[in-house]
């Protein structure tokens, strides 16, 4: 994924008023299987996040190619955690409110032992999906990520272009 981030519009000043845009491009996937599977880490043995089907979109961050058995390699694609998958969090440092109390992290299961997806700061603001003993399963944000071989997404990247945004001097 590349981002071009804030670029000056011809360094146009118009009464006080800065110009700024931002133009992003964005890889954007389409899942070629039937019930596949979203995992925390590139590794086909790895926890399973939630399962995507034939035509769902995915936001791409990364390829990576890594080595299986012997020499032979498997690509994986990192991207960006589907709405529909539950990130864990401790529910000691969540408020009645679904306020995160203290910084932590956001794991593909209910406990320790699970893998990191995406971090929260204290303030963010979680919704709730279940409970399940000292855990709550929430929606994730947009920052967690998680794993899907390469042989069931394509990608094609795509450019976003949004409007010019003013911004006082």
């Amino acid at each position: 994924m590349k981002h071009s981030y804030w670029l000056l519009l011809g360094g146009i000043v118009c009464g006080g008023v800065l110009l700024l845009a931002q133009d992003d491009q964005v890889e954007m996937g389409t899942v070629k299987g039937s019930r596949v599977n979203v995992r925390a880490r590139p590794l086909g043995t790895a926890e399973i996040c939630c399962q995507m089907n034939k035509g769902d979109s995915v936001e791409i961050l990364e390829h990576r190619l890594v080595q299986t058995l012997g020499t032979n390699t498997e690509e994986w694609v990192r991207i960006v955690l589907p709405e529909k998958a539950t990130v864990w969090v401790q529910s000691s440092f969540v408020d009645q409110d679904g306020k995160v109390t203290s910084k932590l992290n956001g794991r593909a299961g209910p406990g320790l032992v699970w893998p990191v997806l995406c971090s929260f700061a204290k303030g963010d603001h979680v919704s709730t999906r279940t409970n399940e003993l000292d855990w709550v399963g929430v929606v994730p944000p947009r920052t967690a990520s998680a794993w899907i071989s390469g042989h069931f997404v394509t990608g094609q990247v795509v450019e976003i272009h949004t409007a010019p945004v003013a911004k006082p001097e």
